[in-house]
């Protein structure tokens, strides 16, 4: 688990949150805070409602109940509103864009910032005109990727990535937003032992010396356990169990939920 983190920032309040689909009841009542600067997981087995909880947080899906990134109410704020806000996302299938090259993906995290209107863009080669800013972006992407140890793929195209590749460069490209809150859905899925290390040593690494907030799905346990400070557990959209992994993987109910045992 992580060394108490600084309390700047903003923290994120959930509270009574509930979505339904249908007659399906996919979150019930959901409440849960997360400190600012920590690494809080969202664990549970299949159809928990765990995709749907960060879905609901980037604003692709508006529950019922109340959300809060500091003094701002989420709710009804629109997903690309909240990129604005600081709240950036990957997502559990990846989603790169295959024929763009590696660079042009990562930079893609980064275009909301771009602050030259019409006219400047018309200006492409001027001094105060799009080259420059999309030369900063390009440069920030580039030291991204070198700490991604991909620097080198910079200029292949995105589908020729292996699968844990693009996982990586899906994280890269949500960081070039310069989030404030980083919403992970299943980092590690589909990786070998390896890779999920280098990308956990990152994700650490990300947390502590950017002090970058960071709410993630993971199934893999040892992975919850070796980076978060906090966990909640969610069975059929409710909220069983939430407290330091340690103590968290000794509750029945989520050995019961979760590791399937009686």
């Amino acid at each position: 688990m992580n060394e108490k983190k600084s309390s700047a920032g903003l923290k994120l309040c959930i509270s009574d949150l509930s979505m339904s689909f249908g007659g399906v009841q996919a979150l019930e009542g959901v409440s849960f805070e997360v400190e600012p600067g920590t690494i809080h997981a969202i664990i549970g087995p299949n159809g928990a409602g765990k995709t749907t909880l960060i879905n609901c947080i980037s604003g692709q899906f508006i529950p019922e109940g109340t959300m809060h990134f500091g003094e701002r109410e989420l709710t009804h704020v629109r997903a690309h509103n909240r990129i604005q806000m600081g709240i950036a996302r990957t997502f559990q299938h990846v989603n790169v864009y295959s024929e763009l090259s590696v660079l042009d993906n990562i930079m893609i995290g980064g275009h909301h910032r771009l602050k030259s209107n019409w006219i400047r863009q018309c200006l492409y080669w001027g001094p105060y005109g799009c080259s420059r800013e999309e030369q900063m972006l390009q440069a920030e992407a580039l030291e991204l990727l070198e700490r991604l140890e991909m620097r080198h793929l910079a200029d292949s195209p995105a589908g020729e990535l292996s699968y844990g590749q693009q996982k990586r460069l899906e994280v890269g490209r949500a960081l070039l937003a310069h989030p404030k809150l980083l919403l992970l859905d299943e980092p590690m899925a589909g990786m070998a032992k390896q890779e999920k290390k280098q990308l956990s040593d990152w994700i650490l690494d990300i947390n502590r010396e950017m002090n970058i907030t960071i709410v993630m799905i993971e199934h893999d346990m040892t992975v919850v356990q070796t980076l978060s400070d906090q966990v909640v557990v969610l069975d059929f959209g409710r909220k069983i169990a939430e407290g330091p992994p340690q103590e968290v993987v000794k509750d029945k109910r989520v050995r019961k939920a979760y590791l399937g045992e009686d």
